[in-house]
């Protein structure tokens, strides 16, 4: 998919992702990048947990998957598996 194909000079960073996520309610756990996208994991407002993917320069949802279960590493908030 081309959701996430910007180059690199246009990129904002994780943590003003994070910031503008958690201004919304998010619980964000982890961020990394994917295939030329942030992926996020996190709780949302409404207590949904979330694998959430972002167009890098825009913050553009570009997918985002219900998860049943995320279990996090206590320490480092990696996911340790996802049901």
């Amino acid at each position: 998919d081309d959701y996430c194909n910007v180059p690199k000079s246009e990129w904002q960073s994780m943590d003003a992702l994070k910031e503008k996520l958690t201004a919304e309610g998010w619980d964000v756990r982890k961020i990394k990048e994917d295939e030329g996208c942030y992926e996020v994991y996190a709780v949302k407002a409404d207590g949904k947990k979330v694998e959430a993917y972002f167009n890098p320069a825009t913050f553009e949802l570009v997918k985002e998957y219900t998860l049943r279960s995320i279990r996090f590493d206590e320490k480092t908030f990696t996911p340790q598996s996802v049901d």
